[in-house]
């Protein structure tokens, strides 16, 4: 077994021994504000290694290593490799920004911009055409969800989401929106907090990225949050995309 696959086990164990502990994800613990990964001895990192936090816009040393770990994880989930080496863009110096820091390095990444009109959101014609009747505003989009290939399965982009709903209540807005190219595993996560699926506009479309990004799936998740009462209702969402 890899020392990161044992790595996992033993946080589980960990985590199943410790009844003070409360549990968000199996391998992720909350306290006093930061979400640390907990392993136990041996190869296991430290509580104090892995934090989340909140980087200012205005950091660009830490914007600059945030696109770049955009790049790494885009790299691996979409059918053609990036062409830059980093990848910000307008929206980036405006939105609010959260990353999981190891070693004081970004190793998984959101942000979260805010909206007058569906037509200012990031990747706006992810909605051309699947939303049926006009969202709530104001208007969050959650996006550039991100994770090293490395760190995946740790529950890293669920705590970053709900990072980003409870920003967007705190704010004051009526719906969270999201689109992603992904696949099916993260609609499901995002139908599992709460969004449900608005549809898909069914054909690829290119970007200065990648020459051409598979059709996105586009969500909201309204404010206040309801979440889905059974597994069968996030089903018949993703029969309908």
């Amino acid at each position: 077994m890899c020392g990161k696959a044992l790595a996992k086990v033993r946080a589980l164990g960990w985590l199943a021994s410790n009844r003070r502990v409360r549990l968000i994800h199996p391998y992720l613990t909350r306290n006093a504000g930061q979400a640390n990964i907990k392993f136990g001895d041996g190869d296991a990192m430290r509580p104090d290694e892995l934090k989340l936090v909140e980087i200012p816009a205005s950091d660009a040393v830490a914007l600059e290593k945030i696109g770049r770990l955009r790049v790494l994880a885009w790299s691996t989930e979409l059918p053609e490799p990036p062409a830059e080496e980093f990848w910000l863009d307008e929206f980036d110096g405006l939105a609010r920004h959260w990353a999981f820091l190891y070693h004081g390095e970004p190793i998984a990444s959101t942000r979260m911009t805010i909206h007058e009109r569906l037509e200012d959101v990031p990747a706006p014609e992810d909605f051309v055409g699947v939303v049926r009747e006009a969202l709530p505003s104001p208007i969050a989009s959650s996006n550039r969800t991100v994770v090293a290939p490395a760190y995946r399965g740790l529950g890293l982009s669920r705590e970053l989401v709900e990072t980003c709903i409870r920003a967007a209540e705190e704010a004051g807005c009526r719906c969270v929106v999201g689109s992603t190219p992904s696949g099916e595993r993260l609609v499901r996560q995002l139908i599992s907090q709460g969004f449900v699926v608005l549809g898909s506009a069914g054909k690829p479309h290119v970007t200065r990225m990648f020459h051409a990004l598979p059709p996105a799936v586009a969500l909201v998740c309204h404010l206040p949050r309801k979440r889905p009462d059974a597994e069968p209702s996030a089903a018949a969402d993703l029969r309908g995309i």
